[in-house]
């Protein structure tokens, strides 16, 4: 007997379950075997059914079959783990004395009906099982059509012989497995309630040479090696480094759900060499070869003299056997004799997305740091987020048996190679030149483990051919970084501080010492790391003068900061003092983004939150307000959401330091404030503004609150907003009444914060009508409930908005006129009860009604000029305010004294010393006018071409006027007397706002008119 095999007795210990899937199991792999699909298979998991319930059932698609075991196109197995009398047989075959559904189905399709025991019959005994089985169906017509059949022990064991690979599975089901040998399954050691889907991200690269197909995805090297083990009669040998996915890919090859061409999974069984299997893969490949068995095994981590073994064995002797092997040692297999297929990782992807599905609490961030490190080998990064926790880095790879397996491969431990790799992973990247900026890089770094600089190439281009570093031209660098900052480490542990020093600050290139600053950031846990950075930033030290440095020493105290954070807070804030040093750093200043972008990552921790956000304020404060370009108060704002803020301070600390900038004597920092504010009561949507990395440390996307939380939060900042909304400071309240009304719709989706909105709504109104938040009570009211109402929960906060809407609706004609012509905004469905939006004349027509309703409250107002003294500078403020021509038509419409009310106008808007201003309701008094009083507009034309406040303003002012020849001469002459100063002005480099080119738009104006 094979060593595979089990004895007949064997199958007598099965039970139900298990007889049902041996059964399926058998029927798939000779369906496989007969060009059959192993879909047509279907199987329960679990039936276990007295009343004809089918357990196994095959349904030949294909329409052609020559069966063996499975004799029909439709076969039902009936699976049962203990003797069958005949009254048993004639209960399941039956259902209330007549046969079952599914015998009656078999017997319409021609079909077979077989009952699997584990009952060892003999002739006799067999007879009377088949004779039980034909008296049961004997009273339908055409019951001969139905093949009928029972497999005992014995006829089940003659089945399962012919299929290794299933013998395999069931000695393992049975509790008698060959030591490491399996059926297929996960064999990339994917824990058992891990999702084990193939991830088909970009990250890793296949390579196909004798095929001439190179660079491959995953997706497009599936059916590529798919064909070349199908095809070719050679071993196939699959390489790469440990961790990039070779056991995964060579288990996908037989996975049907993953492109097609599915690699037969019946015939295949695996083990992996380390785990000493038993028999041995040489015992197992002999077994097989005697019995002529079809089958594919797969040998992972297997060595190239057991795979060239195995190779010559099978060359030796015609076959069907087919030999995969996977092995991490990636030297170039140059025999003939075996089809090569290579496995690269190439970018991190695949190993960001395994850690997430394998370590979701690492977070995105953090996840996506750990790829990157790991140089996308999945195997790495699972190996550093496992330590990641306890070690509180991203960087450091604990793992003694991975870190032998990626660096010394199957090679012998050369002591020697890992100290030269040590030294060349102190710094992020070398030069092989023998002069790279005046110095020999490979000798200066071969004097720190005192070896030659032919001894330090050789041993840069071994780490090459193993994948441990790469080359770029003359560069070369060690990769994974986590390989690199584990020799590094080491390096740290043997190497005097001092030579350390001489090496790197008094004699190598300001480009070494940058990459020798750069791998000490990613190991700020390292005591030699923490000293050498310590004495940089130090009073005295390398770094200690921030603002004299050149772009490599920036560079390097970008590099460096994230070691010692506190002592790095400590320098920008000595070096950032004065205001001639603060006005310096303009948004295009590399070191400005090196500073602010520390500052942010140092704000990451509560401890240093409030020095380095008071930092970023001064910063700001001499940053135009305009400026998009790596905004500070871009990034501020970020710091101060309620998610993605890439900081862990506290609510209290945030919203002290709003409170502060509120209570601060600069308009400038209150101004910041608001803009904190506003950021801190977004409701619903958050972007992450700013970047949340900072070396090697551990990352997430900052505080990230609950509900509970979220509320408390918004309570904290709307309590802050609604008292600068009332604290006596006119600018302060008007900007946090707009802060307050655009941010109103998205809080009051929350139910917890209406009684709050409502009550302070209902104070500040009081002082000063609230016309911003009665239109962002109108707008919720049209965009979320204007739908039929379906909860009560929903009725409840309609009818509270609506009393809502109802106490700060415009109270007087002055709140009137200022909600609908002064600051209306863009909406015009606030101002109609019932507005039809449903087409363009609707649409216009409500435009026509507000503008008639415009230029009553103008003939109101003109009439009793008194009533303009309250409000009329507001007129002139640059808002979206389309009514204001008809309001002023309305004015000059309603004035008994059209001059003075014009001299009005014009007095309050010198008043307010301005330059640029709103012009609607002067464009629309002049028209008015025109139409009843020509010899006074042409006065007031003739006064306003004098005027060095509407000068700037004339086309916009005069546009609007009805065609007249009078006018057109006016224009044409002050047309004229413009461009001859505009001409002045740029011949003598004035600093006036017209150049004759803009006023090209006055000869617009006179065509428009003629």
């Amino acid at each position: 007997m094979s060593i595979i095999e089990l004895q007949k007795e064997d199958l007598a210990a099965l039970s139900d379950t298990l007889l049902e899937e041996l059964v399926a199991r058998l029927c798939e792999a000779e369906l496989a075997t007969r060009s059959g699909k192993l879909r047509d298979v279907m199987w329960s998991g679990s039936i276990k059914a007295p009343d004809g319930g089918v357990d196994v059932r095959v349904t030949i698609s294909s329409g052609e079959f020559d069966g063996d075991f499975v004799p029909r196109l439709d076969t039902v197995f009936q699976a049962k783990a203990k003797s069958m009398q005949p009254a048993e047989i004639r209960d399941e075959m039956l259902e209330n004395g007549t046969p079952s559904p599914i015998v009656k189905e078999l017997v319409e399709a021609g079909g077979a009906y077989i009952i699997a025991s584990t009952e060892d019959c003999s002739p006799p005994t067999y007879a009377r099982r088949i004779e039980a089985m034909r008296r049961a169906v004997e009273s339908l017509p055409e019951a001969g059509s139905l093949q009928l059949d029972f497999y005992d022990r014995s006829r089940l064991h003659r089945w399962l012989r012919q299929y290794p690979s299933v013998h395999v599975w069931l000695r393992g089901a049975l509790g008698r497995p060959l030591s490491g040998w399996h059926a297929f399954g996960r064999w990339s050691a994917t824990p058992t309630d891990a999702d084990d889907t193939l991830i088909l991200e970009e990250g890793v690269t296949v390579n196909v040479p004798s095929t001439g197909k190179n660079g491959l995805t995953l997706e497009e090297a599936l059916p590529v090696v798919r064909h070349l083990i199908s095809s070719s009669g050679k071993p196939i040998r699959i390489t790469g480094l440990s961790g990039v996915g070779k056991s995964r890919f060579v288990q996908a090859l037989f996975e049907e759900g993953v492109g097609e061409g599915a690699l037969d999974r019946t015939s295949v069984i695996y083990t992996d060499i380390g785990d000493q299997p038993e028999p041995s893969a040489r015992a197992m490949i002999d077994t097989l070869l005697a019995q002529d068995s079809s089958l594919t095994v797969v040998l992972d981590n297997c060595a190239s003299d057991l795979h060239n073994s195995l190779s010559a064995r099978l060359r030796a002797k015609t076959n069907s056997v087919k030999l995969i092997t996977v092995e991490y040692d990636i030297r170039e297999d140059k025999s003939q004799t075996t089809e090569v297929v290579q496995i690269e990782a190439h970018g991190p992807k695949i190993a960001e997305t395994l850690l997430l599905r394998r370590h979701p609490e690492l977070g995105q961030f953090n996840a996506a740091k750990i790829a990157e490190f790991s140089e996308g080998n999945a195997r790495l990064a699972l190996a550093i987020a496992e330590s990641a926790p306890v070690d509180g880095t991203l960087s450091k790879l604990t793992d003694e048996q991975l870190f032998n397996r990626l660096f010394f491969q199957r090679h012998d431990l050369d002591a020697g190679l890992k100290e030269r790799a040590e030294a060349l992973s102190l710094v992020y990247s070398f030069s092989v030149n023998s002069d790279e900026e005046g110095v020999d890089e490979l000798s200066l770094l071969g004097e720190l483990c005192e070896h030659s600089r032919l001894r330090m190439h050789r041993a840069a281009q071994t780490l090459v051919e193993r994948q441990v570093a790469q080359q770029r031209s003359r560069w070369r660098a060690v990769l994974p970084h986590a390989v690199a900052n584990r020799l590094a480490t080491e390096a740290l542990n043997k190497i005097p501080v001092e030579l350390l020093v001489d090496v790197f600050e008094r004699r190598a290139s300001s480009r070494l010492l940058k990459s020798f600053g750069r791998r000490l950031g990613f190991l700020h846990e390292h005591p030699v790391a923490i000293e050498i950075v310590t004495r940089w930033v130090s009073e005295g030290g390398l770094l200690s003068d921030l603002m004299r440095l050149n772009e490599h020493g920036q560079k390097l105290f970008l590099h460096i900061a994230p070691v010692v954070p506190e002592r790095t807070l400590d320098l920008i804030e000595r070096s950032l003092t004065g205001t001639e040093v603060l006005t310096d750093l303009k948004p295009t200043n590399f070191f400005r983004s090196v500073v602010l972008n520390l500052l942010v990552g140092i704000a990451y921790y509560p401890d240093h939150f409030e020095r380095a956000v008071e930092v970023l304020l001064k910063i700001a404060e001499h940053e135009d307000p305009k400026n998009n370009y790596d905004s500070v108060r871009g990034k501020l704002e970020g710091l101060f959401q309620i998610h993605l803020s890439g900081t862990h301070a506290t609510l209290k600390q945030r919203a002290s330091i709003v409170e502060d900038c509120f209570s601060a004597n600069s308009h400038l920092r209150q101004e910041i404030g608001l803009k904190l504010l506003g950021s801190a009561l977004e409701a619903c949507r958050w972007t992450g503004l700013n970047t949340f990395e900072f070396g090697a440390r551990p990352r997430d996307f900052g505080y990230n609150p609950n509900f509970t939380e979220r509320l408390e939060w918004l309570k904290r900042f709307l309590g802050i907003a609604f008292k600068a909304a009332s604290s006596g400071r006119p600018k302060l309240e008007s900007s946090a009444r707009h802060l307050i009304a655009s941010k109103f719709r998205s809080l009051w989706r929350y139910p917890d914060l209406r009684s709050d909105l409502s009550e302070h709504a209902a104070e500040i109104n009081n002082g000063l009508p609230w016309l911003e938040g009665w239109r962002a009570v109108r707008s919720t009211l049209y965009f979320d409930y204007r739908d039929p109402i379906d909860t009560p929960d929903r009725r409840t906060a309609k009818t509270h908005l609506e009393q809502l809407e109802a106490d700060l609706a415009p109270r007087d004609l002055i709140s009137e006129i200022e909600a609908l012509v002064v600051n209306p905004g863009h909406d015009i469905r606030l101002f109609e009860e019932k507005f039809d939006n449903s087409s363009l004349e609707k649409r216009e027509e409500a435009c026509l009604r507000l503008e008639s309703r415009a230029f009553k409250y103008g003939e109101t107002i003109g009439a009793t000029p008194a009533l303009l003294d309250g409000f009329v500078a507001r007129l002139f403020e640059q808002n979206y305010a389309p009514y204001q021509m008809a309001f002023g038509r309305g004015l000059m419409s309603g004035s008994v004294k059209p001059r003075e009310t014009w001299l009005m106008l014009l007095g309050a808007l010198r008043a307010l010393d301005i330059k640029t201003f709103n012009y609607g309701v002067l464009s629309g008094a002049l028209e008015e006018l025109s139409k009843s009083d020509r010899p006074l507009v042409d006065s007031l034309l003739d006064e306003a071409a004098s005027d060095n406040l509407l000068i700037c303003r004339i086309t916009c002012v005069f546009a609007h006027l009805k065609a007249g020849h009078t006018r057109r001469t006016r224009l044409k002459t002050s047309a004229q007397w413009i461009w001859s100063i505009g001409a002045a002005m740029q011949a003598t480099k004035g600093r006036g706002r017209w150049s004759p080119m803009r006023l090209l738009h006055l000869d617009l104006a006179i065509k428009v008119e003629r």
